[in-house]
């Protein structure tokens, strides 16, 4: 300092010595000013001192630094009594230079009595603005006091842009970090739901995770069941509402805040919860999670949707797997149960045709895709008789293959009674009625062959009329009956009695053949069937139905058909 004194006082005259002294005096002050503003990165800090040094040096009342953001100059701190002032004022782009003329500053410093305005600049770029009232003792500021405070501005500036730049890195950290701590809630779900295929095994992973990985307490959850949407209390810390209407689907339909915009939103808002999150499958909405703020949370950001709606969507892919899954079982175990009925219906049928000298006698059951309701049976009588028969249930599936058991059970204890044949089909009538839905019924054909005398008295009830080819081809349909078993109460029945020639084939069928298509949508139709039958009626009867089912196979293109088709055949040799 002394070699510095000696140097200043040789190049200036003396006079100038106190003010060579002064100036190093105030170079010396904002050195230390300096040292103080930039020792601490705190942005409040700085701010503080920026205002507190002149106020104090200078004994100035009152101080106002705003800072810019964006297209506007936000109030970042004051001192003084200062009332009445904007947390913010528009100031879009403008120059370092043109900003203490700037309107709206110039206002507000009429307004609130600070007169004096100081750009605060760094890099030719402006950070804000510092403004200041007036000194104690209502004396003007003097050169070397302005001197004083646009130094002070420059440095000040400096300080304030690190300070913020280090706030901006300390809040990008720290959402760095949640977003990281929201990709690991993700990962860690994501690998849990693999574990489950239950779908509210599924939705209490979810909600855990919300809990433990997020801190939330207060969360809600909403299963779709019918036209609402029903609590699920095990699953939810506490609800205000029981039941969600299905209109809230139209208010939220994806994740968002909640608003007051409805009474139940209202109700939502009042018991703590802040986010709605469906669970949404294309358009489908099947259930809804409420959650609240965590512990460490004063609100949601915008992005935070973003998250949630990625939890939604990795649930709702688990959801449906599980029940892709359980539908597969579902599946699975129809399918067995229709196995099972299968086989059960073919061992009602007859496992092998009796062998009786003079006649031939053969037949089949082709299934459809399902279970279905044909049957056909072949029943040694005593007297030297046979029984023959051939019904259709109405329907398919596993209630028609239980109709046609109950039928066949109660076809074979009738027959063998000792009453005509009309009584036996007015009893299955008044059995059916009674003890199935009215819309189901069945049509059926019954025979009783005295096998000595070729005598066939026959029922027919509503079924497709069976034909009896004479040798020389003459076609007879087999009629006289009555109506469908279990149609109508009361029903009647008459019986026909003819005589087989010999030669002479009785062919009966179900409607599985008459009523099948092929690629066109035609229909095989009953001309075709005469045709075939009357064309192959003095072939074995084995070996016409045979070549029949081959004709079907090719007339349908496919080797399943959509309904069952049954034949029985009997030929007198």
């Amino acid at each position: 300092m002394g070699k510095l004194l000696q140097y200043l006082s040789e190049k200036y005259a003396i006079e100038n010595i106190e003010e060579v002294n002064r100036r190093l005096l105030e170079l010396s002050s904002l050195f230390e000013i300096s040292q103080t503003l930039n020792r601490s990165l705190n942005l409040k800090h700085i701010l503080d001192n920026v205002l507190l040094i002149p106020m104090g040096r200078m004994m100035i009342s009152r101080g106002l630094i705003l800072l810019k953001e964006g297209e506007h100059l936000v109030i970042a701190n004051k001192k003084g009594r200062l009332e009445a002032v904007p947390d913010r004022i528009k100031c879009p782009s403008q120059s370092v230079e043109q900003i203490t003329e700037h309107p709206e500053l110039v206002q507000l410093s009429k307004t609130v009595e600070l007169p004096l305005t100081l750009p605060l600049q760094s890099a030719q770029e402006l950070t804000g603005v510092l403004m200041l009232g007036q000194k104690l003792n209502r004396e003007p500021f003097t050169e070397e006091e302005l001197n004083f405070l646009e130094s002070l501005a420059s440095i000040a500036a400096t300080s304030i842009q690190n300070a913020r730049r280090l706030h901006q890195l300390e809040t990008m950290n720290i959402a760095l970090q949640e977003k990281v701590k929201q990709l690991a809630t993700v990962l860690a779900v994501s690998q849990e739901f693999l574990t489950t295929l239950n779908e509210e095994e599924i939705l209490r992973r979810l909600v855990d995770a919300l809990k433990h990985h997020l801190n939330i307490q207060q969360y809600a959850v909403y299963e779709a069941h019918g036209d609402a949407f029903v609590l699920r209390s095990e699953l939810s810390s506490s609800a205000t509402v029981n039941t969600l209407p299905a209109q809230i689907t139209q208010a939220l339909p994806t994740v968002e805040f909640l608003r007051p915009r409805t009474e139940i939103e209202e109700r939502l808002l009042q018991g703590g919860f802040r986010i709605a999150i469906p669970l949404r499958y294309q358009q489908e909405i099947r259930a809804y999670i409420f959650i609240g703020l965590p512990e460490n949370k004063s609100n949601y950001q915008g992005t935070d949707l973003y998250f949630f709606q990625t939890l939604a969507n990795q649930a709702v892919i688990a959801l449906h797997n599980a029940r892709l899954f359980q539908e597969s079982l579902e599946k699975e175990r129809l399918e067995r149960e229709v196995s099972l009925a299968r086989e059960i219906q073919m061992n009602l049928l007859p496992a092998t045709m009796p062998a009786i000298p003079g006649y031939q006698i053969a037949g089949i059951n082709l299934p459809s895709r399902t279970v279905g309701g044909d049957y056909y049976d072949i029943i040694p009588l005593e007297n030297q008789k046979l029984a023959v028969a051939i019904g259709d249930v109405t329907g398919k599936g596993v209630p028609a293959a239980m109709l046609m058991a109950n039928l066949q059970a109660a076809l074979h204890l009738l027959i063998r009674e000792e009453i005509p044949l009309p009584h036996i089909l007015e009893k299955l009538n008044t059995l059916f009625y009674a003890n199935t839905p009215s819309d189901k019924f069945v049509t059926l054909f019954v025979g009783i062959l005295s096998l000595p005398d070729r005598a066939f008295t026959y029922v027919n009830a509503g079924h497709n009329y069976p034909i009896l080819v004479e040798a020389d081809g003459t076609i007879r349909e087999l009629v006289t009956g009555g109506l469908l078993v279990g149609a109508f109460p009361g029903a009647t029945y008459r019986s026909e009695t003819i005589t087989l020639q010999p030669r002479s084939l009785l062919f009966c069928y179900t409607d599985g053949i008459t009523e099948l298509t092929n690629s066109l949508g035609e229909e095989f139709g009953e001309e075709n069937l005469y045709q075939f039958v009357k064309t192959h009626r003095n072939e074995p009867v084995t070996e016409l139905i045979a070549r029949l089912q081959e004709h079907l196979l090719r007339f349908s293109g496919t080797d399943v058909f959509d309904d069952d088709v049954t034949l029985l055949a009997l030929k007198v040799e």
